[in-house]
């Protein structure tokens, strides 16, 4: 199952990245937020830093533009470490941060963040006037709760010499004490018109004039995902042999595969409620887990489609809903990923026997 609804041609650049800003003057929405981090890179005492928000609104872009404003160009050149005795984790250095993702490292996220943190705290800052380095830490809020606990007893001890900045989806998972010590700082995903016009500034650099009805589709669709909306703009060109395509208000948009996989599933579960459905439905699911599509995903764009789908929603919504915050959290805490969708699916057929809705056949 591919991941890209088309092929990745030798030297191609995909918009995601060759439009992304690297300085917070580049920045073109939020001002808000960017005044705020301009103020911050020139403090001194910088506190620990928090960016939460639903993915596409820009807090890795916003997080690398403020390193940037505090260590300068420098901070751009970077190298990728992946350590065996982390477990295979990835690690991004360079002389004045890292950036880390401890969930890679499964259960040993406490281990793989402690050492990393301690050995970065024990070399002396190399930003000149800057007296501190800085951790990133990606995924934050998959953290394991031992990691945290560990985290916030390591960041009271090397405050003075580093700075932590965490990139997180949601507040829900990270304890108490850990988000009392960071500068929490929300960065929401841009309105649809802001969208659109991103879109068709993008284009228009290219020299390309998009057609402002299908703009509006592509923002509609994105809901507010700017990365979502550059992706469909790379397809689309792609798929149509060049971006003369996008000045057709007709043009349909691209199909994620791993997202059409996701809809033979429902259809599948709706059609026939057996073991032997489940068994089929299974090689489906190792097809989506072997690509990386991750297990969260799987569930969140599932439940939609049967919630929309199914006649009797007044009595599946809160069902559904019961039934993601039940299994959604699991491989998270170590448990196996093929088994949880399973369970999931398994009881998603039993409502839909319990429901007797019509399109339940």
């Amino acid at each position: 199952i591919p991941t890209l609804p088309f092929p990745i041609t030798v030297g191609m650049a995909f918009l995601i990245d060759s439009e992304r800003p690297t300085t917070l003057d580049e920045l073109t929405y939020h001002d808000s937020i960017t005044q705020q981090l301009r103020g911050l890179a020139r403090r001194p005492d910088l506190p620990h830093l928090l960016f939460y928000g639903p993915t596409g609104g820009g807090k890795m872009t916003r997080i690398q533009c403020l390193l940037r404003e505090i260590f300068g160009p420098a901070v751009t050149k970077v190298v990728v470490v992946v350590a065996e005795e982390q477990s295979g984790g990835r690690v991004l250095y360079s002389n004045y941060h890292l950036e880390v993702t401890p969930t890679e490292a499964g259960t040993r996220d406490v281990v793989v963040i402690q050492h990393l943190i301690k050995e970065m705290a024990q070399a002396p800052p190399l930003g000149g006037d800057v007296p501190f380095r800085v951790v990133v830490v990606n995924d934050a809020h998959n953290l394991s709760r031992s990691a945290q606990a560990g985290l916030r007893r390591t960041m009271e001890k090397y405050v003075g010499v580093l700075k932590v900045f965490f990139h997180a989806d949601s507040l829900a998972s990270l304890i108490p004490p850990l988000r009392s010590r960071c500068m929490s700082i929300r960065v929401p995903r841009p309105t649809t018109e802001v969208v659109k016009v991103e879109l068709e500034r993008v284009e228009a650099k290219m020299g390309v004039e998009m057609n402002p009805h299908l703009a509006t589709i592509i923002a509609t669709e994105s809901r507010g995902d700017l990365r979502y909306g550059l992706m469909q703009l790379d397809a689309i060109s792609a798929q149509n042999g060049g971006s003369h395509a996008l000045r057709n208000a007709n043009t349909p948009l691209a199909r994620l595969p791993w997202k059409v996989v996701v809809e033979d599933i429902v259809e599948d579960i709706l059609t026939e409620q057996t073991p032997k459905q489940l068994k089929a439905i299974r090689e489906k699911l190792y097809g989506l887990l072997e690509v990386h599509i991750p297990p969260s995903e799987i569930c969140y764009h599932m439940l939609v489609l049967l919630g929309t789908t199914l006649e009797n929603a007044e009595d599946s919504w809160p069902r559904l809903a019961a039934l993601a915050a039940r299994f959604e959290p699991r491989p998270n805490r170590g448990y196996k990923q093929i088994f949880n969708l399973e369970a999931l699916i398994a009881n998603i057929m039993t409502m839909c026997r319990a429901l007797g809705s019509s399109q339940c056949r």
